[in-house]
């Protein structure tokens, strides 16, 4: 079930020094993703805060943009957005109406692997199958995670994690986000995948210095160096010791 509870429940600072290792560089954006991705900032800044009219707003222009440019995958996953807004803001019969929206949208658009929109796709199924188990829809809700099921079938379970602990943590729902990137890493070691473990403990780290695990972070942190220094042995091997060494 969700824990609308942990958004902005706590404040940690957090430390982003040490997850400066082999960053891509950043990217360069048209104008209309950095006013896409500008909002969404904005709406996940709101949401810690707890000021949910405001992050409503802020999704609601994301929206509005997406559906007038006729990016309706686009428009789905901020429709998405509004309905966990809603939910928030105590208005779940709002919620559903909107869950009901989104699910005719991404009938029309006949979702399959290759298509643009497909993990924002995936993360719906699950998201409005979760809303309606809490509300006791159980017959609704089963039929949309066999659907889910179906869709996933071969996929490494790292990757659909990965993308849905990815998901929330840019709701703020941590404690959640938490889990699933824990359940990604596992999966990445078993898959030995170091290039995606070292991904996931970036974003891992973080979240657990916002739920208050500042320990578990720094050992995640070590862990992590250790994966890398690992990864760098097998590809270049050791370092040559010097031969003629000074005195």
């Amino acid at each position: 079930m969700y824990s609308y509870e942990c958004i902005g429940s706590t404040t940690h600072r957090i430390s982003f020094e040490r997850l400066s290792i082999d960053l891509p560089p950043k990217p360069i954006l048209s104008p209309l993703d950095r006013n896409r991705w500008g909002q969404r900032a904005l709406a996940k800044t709101a949401l810690v805060k707890r000021d949910f009219t405001l992050a409503k707003r802020h999704i609601d222009k994301i929206a509005t943009k997406a559906k007038d440019r006729k990016d309706m995958p686009a428009y789905a996953s901020a429709l998405n957005e509004v309905a966990f807004i809603n939910i928030l803001m105590g208005k779940p019969d709002v919620a559903a109406m909107v869950y009901k929206q989104i699910y005719e949208i991404w009938i029309s658009l006949r979702m399959a692997h290759n298509s643009i929109g497909f993990n924002d796709y995936m993360f719906f199924l699950w998201d409005y199958s979760v809303f309606l188990r809490n509300q006791n829809e159980d017959a609704v809700a089963e039929r949309l995670e066999k659907k889910l099921e179906r869709l996933t079938t071969g996929m490494p379970m790292t990757f659909i994690n990965f993308s849905r602990a990815e998901r929330l943590a840019d709701r703020g729902q941590f404690v959640m986000a938490e889990q699933f990137y824990e359940d990604a890493f596992v999966e990445a070691g078993i898959r030995k995948d170091v290039s995606m473990q070292l991904r996931i403990a970036d974003r891992l780290a973080p979240v657990y210095q916002i739920t208050g695990k500042v320990q578990v972070a720094e050992h995640l942190f070590e862990k992590r160096a250790r994966l890398d220094k690992a990864r760098c042995i097998s590809m270049f091997g050791r370092p040559k010791a010097d031969e003629n060494p000074k005195r």
